[in-house]
């Protein structure tokens, strides 16, 4: 068995220094759904998952320094084994509830943590309330 099994990729979020030009080539050029004016994530549905970009610094985590947020889904059921297995693994972990309709969900709780390469990746559990 796998320690931890992720569904689906749920949402990259690219980091740009230049969000107009981003939004400009992610919503006009490819016509993905992005919100017509400006927001933090900036957040594109593509079937059942998301592209967004944001400003760096939006992505607000200890040591984030990289260029990519990703969000993995998992089963709201693997969660708290999920998040001992990384810590278990040496893993720093921030877990934290998301805000009610995040990814078009009521509830759900991600837990964040770096990559080698400092972007942030998270564990993201819908229909999990907050810890």
């Amino acid at each position: 068995m796998h320690p931890i099994r992720v569904k689906q990729v749920k949402e990259i979020i690219l980091v740009a220094d230049d969000v107009d030009a981003s939004r400009r080539l992610y919503r006009e050029t490819l016509g993905l759904a992005m919100p017509g004016s400006p927001d933090r994530l900036n957040l594109a549905p593509i079937g059942s998952q998301y592209l967004g970009v944001a400003a760096p610094g939006e992505m607000a985590h200890p040591g984030f320094t990289g260029r990519l947020h990703l969000g993995l889904e998992i089963e709201a059921a693997d969660f708290e084994r999920a998040v001992a297995h990384l810590r278990a693994e040496g893993v720093a972990v921030t877990v934290r509830a998301l805000r009610p309709g995040y990814m078009d969900t009521p509830e759900s709780v991600g837990a964040y943590f770096l990559d080698p390469d400092a972007n942030l990746v998270e564990l993201w559990a819908p229909g999990l309330p907050s810890p």
